[in-house]
């Protein structure tokens, strides 16, 4: 059985062309450290270090431990594929003094999401559940409203995600840069003339449990990224990073590209086929008929539209879209029973989807926090589930 789930949070904000988002920095709750001992003197050596060790890295990865016991400092450093490492890495610790500390100073565990890297550093040893722990993460959502038929868009929106993970794990592009990939497909140029993606795994994980934590997050998107209507989302994590938009994000040219896909067929216009005039009593059934038949069709057509509208309330309400807010971050390991405990020990009624050697359901956390947790089938590459 599993010794807990790492939660992450994160929020997207919305950009027009490639450049760097926002910084937005969230710290957990697993206590502070007080000022000038050995806590902040072991994090500022992991602030020189892990920077330096990113730039030497071709993948933009690097991890690292200081300390022991009560004063023992994880950390890791993930920088896009497209983007220079260096500079970016430098900046996520700078901002880590600037704008975490200023908001609330000493925590012990912090995580800070940048659009180009991401940095993470707690207390707690984090580092020991790559692949294995690494299913849990954010869905948020750009602020840009779909001007496209939904379910068109979707549907293109979740074949260059497919098509740009399986890139990305097949590492066909830059062997030092594995697991990561940019994608393009042709939509339509009265509403998106692109589609953009991207896909992202740190390179210690196996293709298996890269491709497993995609593919979950990938059939959970109907719930938590396309129903809100807008235009692109993220699902976020310290170890992957999954994203598509209308607007370009990333930089250099589309690793995949896929060909536009057929546009919807019109729909249907129902047809009153005129009757003839009814002579004599065989007549008068025959109308009647007629008539009770195209009340009938009538009150169909009219009752669709009601259901699906129904529908759509109840999958509101089952389904509310918390994870389009900034929501507080966490990069703390929950132990299996929290999990049970929010999902009601996975429960079915709480199971959002299944894919990549395991099923993912949402849950909630006492304090009200809305999760999505994928449970690992025993035996997938992906890792082990929970017995």
């Amino acid at each position: 059985m599993l010794g807990g789930y790492l939660l992450l949070v994160a929020v997207l904000l919305p950009q027009a062309a490639p450049q760097a988002m926002q910084w937005q920095s969230t710290t957990c709750a697993s206590g502070a450290y007080a000022a000038n001992i050995t806590y902040q003197t072991n994090l500022d050596l992991l602030a020189a270090v892990l920077p330096a060790n990113v730039s030497a890295s071709p993948a933009g990865f690097a991890t690292a431990t200081v300390g022991v016991v009560l004063d023992l400092i994880s950390a890791l450093t993930l920088c896009r594929g497209d983007t220079n490492s260096s500079r970016y890495a430098r900046r996520c610790w700078a901002s880590k003094c600037r704008d975490t500390h200023a908001g609330r100073p000493n925590n012990k565990d912090v995580a800070i999401y940048q659009d180009d890297c991401v940095l993470c550093f707690s207390d707690q040893r984090f580092l020991d559940f790559v692949g294995v722990e690494s299913s849990a993460g954010t869905y948020s959502s750009d602020m840009e409203n779909l001007a496209a038929p939904a379910a068109w868009f979707n549907a293109a929106a979740l074949a260059l995600l497919n098509a740009t993970v399986d890139q990305a794990v097949a590492a066909r592009g830059d062997p030092a840069k594995k697991y990561f990939a940019t994608g393009e497909g042709s939509f339509d140029a009265t509403y998106y003339p692109k589609i953009y993606g991207l896909a992202l795994c740190v390179p210690e994980m196996t293709a298996a449990q890269c491709r497993g934590c995609l593919a979950g997050f990938i059939g959970a998107a109907p719930w938590f990224l396309f129903q809100n209507g807008k235009s692109g989302g993220q699902a976020l994590g310290v170890w992957w990073n999954l994203r598509y938009s209308v607007n370009p994000f990333y930089m250099g040219g589309a690793m995949v590209k896929l060909s536009a896909p057929p546009a919807p067929a019109p729909a249907a216009v129902p047809s009153i086929a005129t009757a003839e005039t009814p002579t004599g009593k065989k007549g008068r059934v025959a109308g009647i008929s007629t008539g009770v038949a195209c009340f009938a069709v009538l009150m169909l057509i009219l009752a669709v539209p009601a259901f699906i509208r129904y529908k759509r309330r109840k999958l509101s309400r089952s389904y509310p879209g918390a994870f389009n807010k900034t929501v507080r971050g966490k990069c703390t390991i929950y132990d299996s029973l929290t999990l049970q405990e929010a999902t009601e020990n996975f429960s079915e009624k709480h199971k959002l989807g299944e894919g990549g050697g395991g099923t993912v359901y949402k849950g909630n956390l006492p304090d009200g926090q809305e999760i999505a947790v994928k449970k690992l089938i025993d035996g997938a590459g992906a890792g082990h589930g929970l017995d």
